[in-house]
């Protein structure tokens, strides 16, 4: 699930034209964009993960995933970036979520 995480912002990232590995190109991604995209994929594991009455990624366990990595906390933004990776417009409210900075370590631990 990490590493799935790691290829959205790569992709996003890819999106926008920002080199990911270049600490200048930060950018913050909302959990519920991060869900969004993961749920699009039809082979990925937490298809199953099962959250009330619907499957699939959940944000609170998206945030626990990546917490298990870093063991940082989501911080909250009204500048997400904007992406094409979802069907909806991006979020323009205070949301939660985590800048790339704060998981880029992580991600280079765990490639």
């Amino acid at each position: 699930m990490f590493g799935a995480i790691r290829e959205i912002y790569l992709a996003v990232g890819k999106e926008n034209k920002l080199n990911f590995d270049e600490a200048k190109s930060d950018f913050f991604l909302s959990l519920k964009t991060l869900r969004l995209i993961l749920n699009k994929d039809p082979e990925g594991i937490w298809q199953d993960w099962k959250w009330g009455k619907e499957y699939g990624a959940y944000e609170r366990k998206i945030c626990g995933i990546i917490q298990s990595y870093t063991g940082k906390r989501p911080s909250r933004s009204k500048d997400e970036i904007e992406t094409k990776l979802t069907e909806q417009e991006n979020l323009t409210t205070d949301v939660r979520g985590y800048w790339l900075s704060d998981l880029r370590e992580a991600f280079e631990r765990y490639k």
